[in-house]
């Protein structure tokens, strides 16, 4: 077992209006408004800007790579992801791979309050479930600690181990973490430890509270099933199961697709292929019936198209489309969905409202002109 090594980077202090209520510098509109995250990153430097429900601008850039907050003493670097699951404590917890480092950002407050180097603990930080006074963070290459388990100060207080959920010769590599009521469901990788050699079995992991034996959820017939979402009545978690790229993209898309993990660990869903093509990275479900996903293109000169899938029906919609590997993520709220388009010359915002009608796109998003790829709820 490796030293686990947490080091607290920084704490800074309250920032108030005149009128001792939050105020958030540079914004446009009232903190309580903010409701949203969205990274923009061309990859060598990255912002985060906050969003009201319908997608438009509560703050730009409230914190990027050039940031020199009071106390603030890592920089952003340009890979940086936003957790799946919200805080429910008006946070933004910022996973600053580049760095490996966490950030979390006070919304109502408008500053940083924290910043936890993870170099030593966690080997590639993927995501992060805020737990009450504990944050758990799923790694890549761990060293017998595929999840840790970290109090508010940066201290270790769990490592669990998910070894037993990967084959011989295969490391889980736990990427994307959901939860519903008591269970914390973990997607895997579950690659070759070079990442690029082969691909095993397609699974997943549910960790119940207060158990720490994970367990190993079987997805027939898929590999990488490495990104799990809570469906909003918390019935379940949808998976998403890239395939593996090495195998060419006829391959790929034969052991791609989408599945629904009921609360009783049963894989109730795994169709054969509504898709033509391999399944992305981006996963929203609506609801437990239905969900978004990306049918990637074979190259980037291809189209990615955002469907609805219906597993009630076995239906696929195309919502819309955008040049290839341009679709970072999709999010629903109460009145709308909201699509990431990295587009290098048009990166914007892409509105749908809930009827799936198109709305106008939304481009002022960050002031430097990056790139949007993810957009969170926090």
């Amino acid at each position: 077992m490796k030293l686990f090594r947490v080091v607290l980077l920084a704490a800074v202090l309250v920032a108030c209006g005149d009128d001792g209520g939050p105020l958030l510098p540079g914004h446009e509109q009232p903190a309580d408004r903010c409701v949203l995250a969205v990274v923009t990153s061309d990859y060598r430097s990255s912002s985060i800007s906050l969003l009201a429900a319908d997608g438009t601008t509560c703050n730009s850039d409230v914190l990027h790579s050039g940031s020199h907050e009071p106390g603030l003493v890592t920089a952003l670097s340009g890979d940086i992801v936003l957790p799946t699951s919200a805080s429910e404590s008006r946070e933004v917890v910022i996973i600053d791979r580049g760095n490996g480092v966490l950030t979390t950002l006070d919304v109502d407050r408008g500053v940083v309050t924290r910043q936890l180097s993870v170099v030593g603990t966690v080997g590639n930080p993927q995501d992060a479930i805020v737990d009450g006074d504990t944050l758990l963070v799923s790694q890549l290459q761990g060293d017998g600690a595929d999840l840790v388990r970290l109090d508010r100060d940066g201290h270790l207080r769990e490592a669990i181990d998910l070894a037993a959920a990967a084959d011989p010769g295969f490391a889980p590599e736990p990427t994307r973490l959901a939860r519903t009521g008591t269970t914390t469901w973990v997607g895997l990788a579950h690659l070759s430890p070079d990442f690029t050699s082969a691909a095993g079995p397609g699974r997943i992991v549910a960790l119940e509270a207060g158990s720490r034996e994970p367990i190993v959820i079987a997805i027939p017939g898929r590999v990488n099933c490495a990104h799990v979402a809570a469906a909003p009545d918390g019935s379940g978690v949808w998976v998403a199961c890239t395939g593996f790229f090495q195998d060419g993209y006829a391959a790929q898309t034969a052991r791609s697709g989408l599945a629904f993990v009921d609360r009783d660990h049963v894989v109730r869903w795994d169709p054969n292929q509504l898709l033509d093509a391999p399944v992305g990275f981006t996963l929203a479900p609506l609801d437990a019936d239905r969900v978004l996903a990306v049918a990637i293109p074979a190259d980037a000169g291809g189209k990615d198209r955002l469907v609805m899938i219906d597993r009630r029906v076995d239906t696929v919609t195309e919502l819309l489309q955008a040049d290839g590997f341009t679709i970072g993520a999709a999010l629903v709220t109460h009145d709308h969905i909201l699509v990431t388009i990295a587009d290098r010359d048009d990166p914007r915002i892409e509105r749908l409202d809930l009827r799936l009608g198109a709305e106008s796109p939304i481009r002022s998003i960050s002031k430097s002109g990056l790139e949007p790829r993810q957009i969170a709820h926090f």
